[in-house]
């Protein structure tokens, strides 16, 4: 990793595992429902001749894997983690408009790889909003220990008693 501090680090850690979790669940779905003859247009009404898919389900899972690999090692390399974030929802969201309109009546690990695309973005959009949050936050709190901001006015002393003030 480049210049992130320690707590940029941890959280692109998170996004990572984030990513890498969702990226699993697809995959496995994707394996799942590409069993099922109905999934597939030309296989509803008659699923006689319907064979797996396997070279094709393959292909889609490596597909979700690569782009998480490379997302993984563009977080890890950032110099801005929330810029980057931002960023890499861009690409996955032009990866969704162009997906989605393919999807109607795709087979379902097209389907699932579109539904990665969408969780990425998602998680993404909302990584970037927080990584920038937090620059702020961290970026005021070192404004103000530089400018050496002065503590709380100090209260006046009370008036010294004097002898005469008895009577």
């Amino acid at each position: 990793m480049s210049q992130l501090s320690t707590s940029q680090r941890v959280f692109a850690r998170v996004i990572t595992l984030v990513l890498a979790g969702f990226a699993a669940w697809c995959m496995v779905r994707l394996v799942q429902h590409s069993g099922q003859p109905g999934s597939y247009y030309p296989y509803m009404r008659d699923p006689t001749h319907f064979q797996y898919p396997a070279q094709d389900v393959g292909t889609w899972c490596s597909v979700i894997g690569v782009e998480l690999v490379a997302a993984a090692w563009v977080i890890w390399h950032a110099r801005s983690l929330a810029l980057t974030c931002a960023a890499l929802a861009v690409a996955a969201g032009l990866g969704c408009i162009v997906c989605i309109p393919l999807s109607m009546h795709a087979p379902p690990y097209f389907a699932m790889h579109t539904a990665f695309l969408m969780g990425a973005t998602l998680w993404l959009a909302v990584s970037a909003v927080i990584a920038k949050l937090a620059e702020y936050a961290s970026g005021a709190r070192a404004q103000a220990a530089w400018d050496g901001e002065p503590e709380a006015p100090a209260r006046p002393a009370p008036p010294a008693r004097r002898a005469d003030d008895d009577l």
